[in-house]
């Protein structure tokens, strides 16, 4: 799906959101991925424009005070009931803020709108849509991820390792604000799935090379 210049947005149109610039991992392939979404558009209208810096913690769902301003054009987007974006302004975002894409309902679920999936067992999971970035950090303590059977609590690798790698994984369905630092899958029962930190390095070494290719240009063209 490729996202258009604004136009009028209704009820029923699917759309991409801008992602806020204080979830993106500045340095990194994750500089050039500026869109959450696809959502379905349930109502449209005037609301008071809430503002909050949405940040990406070791925890989730962490954010700040929010404060209301004047009124803006606003859309009720089909996001998760458990979003952040649900908790603090009820699934409404500024129409300055997203761009409608031509997609199926079909097409939307492939490019991940579905929320979570069912296990073997009719256990319920969150879907990893893709990882964002790494970080290498000191834990000496289980760990917990949120793919953790529903209803339950999945203890992670024990082992005192002095550092541990970290991905930050964006959920399918979920907007920036909700993406969580979560261990690999083989260290951690429902971790990030290898295949995805696979596509990630993949996208990071395509990225330097063409950082890499631009620097080349500009000193040469400076000579």
């Amino acid at each position: 799906m490729t996202p258009q210049k604004p136009r009028h947005i209704v009820p029923g149109d699917w759309v991409l959101r801008t992602r806020p610039p204080q979830t993106i991992l500045k340095g990194t392939s994750d500089e050039t991925d500026l869109y959450d979404g696809p959502w379905k558009v349930l109502e449209v209208e005037e609301r008071h424009k809430v503002q909050h810096t949405p940040m990406v913690q070791n925890t989730p769902r962490k954010t700040s005070k929010l404060t209301n301003n004047s009124s803006k054009a606003s859309a009720k987007l089909s996001i998760p009931t458990d979003s952040l974006l649900q908790k603090f302004c009820q699934g409404w975002v500024e129409l300055e803020q997203l761009v409608k894409v031509n997609a199926s309902p079909e097409q939307a679920v492939a490019e991940g709108l579905r929320s979570g999936f069912c296990g073997e067992y009719g256990e319920e999971y969150y879907q990893v849509k893709k990882v964002r970035g790494v970080k290498n950090e000191i834990s000496k303590t289980p760990q917990t991820s949120r793919n953790s059977t529903v209803g339950t609590v999945t203890l992670g690798s024990t082992s005192n390792i002095p550092t541990t790698k970290k991905y930050l994984v964006h959920w399918a369905g979920y907007p920036s604000e909700d993406d969580t630092w979560e261990l690999a899958q083989k260290d951690q029962p429902g971790g990030v799935p290898v295949e995805s930190i696979h596509e990630w390095k993949e996208r990071e070494k395509v990225w330097k090379e063409a950082q890499e290719a631009e620097l080349v240009r500009e000193y040469y063209s400076d000579i």
